[in-house]
């Protein structure tokens, strides 16, 4: 069992607010926004203050996929794929659009996907052309691509791959650090500076017959050749990364978090407005940073998002706070943070649902402040669990789930 006491500002006050739709999927081309959900999609070109609805020449629209291109909108729904010259205004039912689940727009390019088939238009989804990656195992394309330089990126399960003429020819990347993880595998990949990262969301096959679950965020300094493992979101379950700026916003269930390009200082943004929903999309519009998930279309101003929040023991909490653990579930680390007003003995002990106690993480004087503890265990077997805070004026306990 590994136990790290940090003292940290580790929770950012929500500022969150709804937009009024229950939207997955957000992109972005400066002001110009569009929207979709499971039944309909909107489209707004003031960053997000007003929105209209986008009239599809179909009874049911269900976009799965979405990308500008300067002017150009491509989106891929249940009753096919469309164009739209004009930022939504007007669309037409195209047969060149790919039915892809992914489309990423890269300067004048748009790149999308379906299976081990990558699509490549340079004219904003007017034409298209086709090529297959390369690899030895049957893993269909799983994150979005993402450029550095004339070096353009994709994830195939746990492979990743590059092409250095906008998409007619790619090669695997021969890699070290990054687990061999299946379906899906790695979801999403973002550049941060020269700082590459990829979150995963995985699982494999390990014999005779168990699957073992990979998730977290890596980061490679050398365009994706090794890699090491974020500590405090290893066991995080990442689906989309989106940098702003020198951070990166890394969205998943439960939380979204933020991280400095080095991959350092971890700051959950979620709160408790928007924590516990699958993280499907995020974007920047205007001074919003829009996130879509489950639970509908979110905003933040980007100067909330990218603040700088420092380590700050003088600022002292005003009361004692046990916050719930993220990731919950987890395999096989969570960390728990907890605030205390003032320098005192406490203890933070883990009880199995029988009430026995199973793990004592702190039993000692802390002073006043914000405390993180990581806590990783290959001991304990699946299945529910509580973790109590103890003081002499104040006990609060909370459950979480080992899932192996």
């Amino acid at each position: 069992m590994l136990v790290v006491l940090l003292m940290v500002a580790n929770t950012s006050l929500s500022q969150w607010s709804k937009d009024p739709a229950g939207w997955l999927i957000v992109i972005s081309n400066g002001q110009n926004l569009l929207a979709a959900g499971s039944s309909s999609a909107q489209r707004s070109s003031d960053g997000g203050k007003t929105w209209n609805p986008i009239e599809l020449p179909c009874s049911y629209v269900y976009v799965r996929s979405a990308a500008f291109s300067n002017n150009n909108i491509c989106i891929y729904t249940d009753c096919g794929s469309f164009l739209s010259t004009d930022n939504g205004g007007t669309w037409t039912k195209s047969s060149e659009i790919p039915y892809a689940e992914k489309m990423t727009s890269i300067g004048s390019y748009i790149y999308a996907s379906i299976g081990k088939t990558i699509y490549v238009s340079s004219n904003g989804g007017v034409n298209w052309f086709t090529r297959s990656i390369p690899s030895t195992f049957d893993f269909s394309i799983s994150s979005n691509y993402v450029a550095k330089g004339s070096n353009i990126f994709v994830a195939a399960g746990p492979n990743i791959f590059h092409t250095t003429d906008n998409g007619n020819t790619w090669s695997e990347i021969i890699k070290s650090g990054l687990p061999f993880a299946g379906y899906p595998g790695i979801k999403a990949l973002a550049f941060v500076g020269d700082n590459l990262f990829a979150g995963m969301d995985g699982q494999a096959w390990v014999p005779p017959n168990n699957t073992k679950y990979y998730s977290g965020l890596y980061m490679s300094t050398d365009l994706g050749t090794t890699w090491t493992i974020n500590p405090i979101l290893a066991a995080a379950k990442i689906s989309t990364l989106l940098a702003i700026g020198d951070k990166l916003i890394v969205g998943g269930w439960p939380n979204i978090f933020r991280v400095d390009g080095d991959g350092s200082n971890e700051l959950c943004l979620s709160g408790d407005v928007i924590s516990n929903y699958d993280v499907y999309s995020m974007c920047v519009s205007g001074d919003n940073l829009f996130v879509g998930n489950s639970g509908g279309l979110w905003h933040r101003l980007i100067e909330d998002v990218v603040a700088n929040i420092e380590d700050d023991h003088e600022s002292v909490p005003s009361h004692f706070h046990l916050e719930q653990n993220f990731p919950n579930p987890f395999n096989p680390s969570t960390t728990i943070s907890f605030s205390i007003p003032q320098s005192c003995a406490v203890s933070l002990k883990v009880y199995s649902i029988l009430g026995a106690e199973v793990a004592t993480l702190v039993s000692e004087v802390l002073p006043a402040g914000k405390h993180k503890i990581v806590f990783d265990t290959d001991k304990l077997s699946s299945g529910t669990y509580y973790y109590r805070l103890h003081s002499d004026s104040y006990a609060e306990t909370k459950k979480f789930i080992l899932l192996k």
